[in-house]
């Protein structure tokens, strides 16, 4: 089979309990980009230093997930992701909305990131993952609708109270970062472009390094 389905050639895949050890797609900055160090310096050290964060959070790189759920033991990862048909689908422009909180430790504190920028992409590739899993467009359109972009800034079981907020934004603010929602036009604001990593998100978080990798 051709197309977007012929992926799934290059994959070999248990299904004996229904449940497996999942792998997630990221979407990453490029290297080469001046965002890519200033939002890696703002996980790292900015972010963890600002007064009445405790504990340390760990590190991580910057990234966007653009789905979850791909399964551990691909035969050949890297082929996989080179042989995935994207279409017209690489055409990537991340734009960063507004800092936010919530409960949960890997979506403690975000920037947002405007859905129409990466929609095309994050939907081509659950609909492979889909088809590799088996499931139905349902199964599809009910993710898509739950679909919420995000760049990740702090893990943590922290409850961040308005002020701590303010004080992280101040500091995302100060790195050069352009919430479009406050400072429009100042700093960098997101970016075109990028790269998909396959990153093993079933091991431990130290241990979150990409096993394949394609550049858009």
């Amino acid at each position: 089979m051709g197309g977007i389905f012929q992926v799934s050639a290059f994959v070999a895949i248990s299904y004996l309990t229904g449940t497996y050890p999942a792998q997630s797609l990221w979407l990453v900055p490029p290297a080469s980009h001046p965002i890519h160090n200033v939002l890696s310096n703002l996980i790292t050290t900015q972010i963890p230093s600002v007064p009445g964060v405790t504990p340390l959070p760990p590190n991580f790189p910057p990234h966007i997930t653009l789905t979850t759920g791909i399964p551990q033991n691909l035969a050949n990862p890297q082929r996989w992701l080179d042989n995935i048909d994207l279409g017209n689908a690489t055409q990537i422009k991340v734009r960063l909305l507004q800092l936010e909180t919530e409960d949960r430790y890997f979506k403690k504190v975000t920037l947002r990131v405007e859905t129409a920028g990466v929609q095309d992409l994050a939907s081509r590739l659950r609909t492979v993952k889909n088809h590799l899993l088996g499931k139905s467009t349902k199964d599809a359109d009910e993710e898509a609708k739950t679909y919420s972009p995000h760049l990740s800034l702090m893990y943590s079981d922290q409850q961040v109270s308005e002020d701590l907020r303010q004080k992280m934004e101040r500091e995302v603010e100060a790195a050069g970062i352009s919430l479009s929602d406050k400072l429009p036009d100042r700093g960098y604001d997101g970016w075109t472009g990028g790269s998909i990593q396959v990153v093993p998100t079933y091991k431990n978080l130290a241990d979150w390094k990409p096993i394949a990798e394609r550049s858009l």
